[in-house]
């Protein structure tokens, strides 16, 4: 009887049954296409995530699911059947997830840069100058200290990718940076926010 198992969302959740109670979870088999589409917010407390054109939050104090049914949303721009193998980020300075597709064959499209707010949970596409370009498996990290999203390399299935992008959160833009030395390109690594040291930290 939960309307969540309604299409679509009965490919991308199902009930299980737990000490007597049933709990609504992602379908573990869906979940191989979103990669690293999923954010953690230490504000409320709640992991976002978006795969198969839906939109959904776990709450890790209550450890229940819920979906977001906010329209526009990422999946459903331009020729994108749903994003896959992109990367997802939290805006801590806004109370934003920023999301951007990795698929970028003739079937899925690149839908580019969306932010969500978790005040109005509503989608907004980006329409910067300069944003990271199109991607699969690249590294994501935030630096909540400085208020930056650090987004490294990734697969443009053709070839491994070593560039380093930025994001301003309080100005919403985008900035590429040319370091001097920067790692090999690479995709699917671990990317972190080291609190100690104040440093990004590259893995893998």
């Amino acid at each position: 009887g939960n309307p969540v198992f309604s299409s679509p969302y009965n490919f991308v959740f199902q009930n299980v049954s737990w000490g007597g109670k049933t709990f609504l979870r992602p379908n573990l088999h869906e979940q191989r296409r979103s990669y690293s589409q999923y954010a953690f917010n230490t504000t409320d407390g709640k992991m976002y995530a978006h795969y198969k054109g839906i939109t959904c939050s776990y709450n890790t104090r209550t450890r229940t699911w819920d979906t977001i049914n906010a329209m526009p949303h990422p999946s459903s721009s331009g020729s994108a059947a749903y994003m896959r193998f992109g990367f997802m980020a939290h805006d801590p300075i806004n109370n934003e997830v920023l999301i951007a597709g990795g698929a970028i064959d003739k079937r899925d499209g690149w839908s580019g840069v969306w932010a969500l707010s978790l005040v109005s949970r509503t989608w907004v596409k980006q329409n910067g100058l300069v944003e990271p370009t199109p991607r699969a498996y690249a590294s994501v990290a935030t630096d909540p200290v400085r208020g930056k999203i650090v987004v490294f390399g990734g697969d443009h299935l053709d070839y491994l990718m070593n560039d380093t992008c930025v994001y301003d959160c309080a100005t919403k833009s985008w900035e590429k940076k040319v370091p001097a030395v920067a790692p090999s390109p690479r995709a699917g690594a671990v990317m972190v926010y080291a609190p100690n040291s104040g440093k990004i930290v590259l893995l893998g």
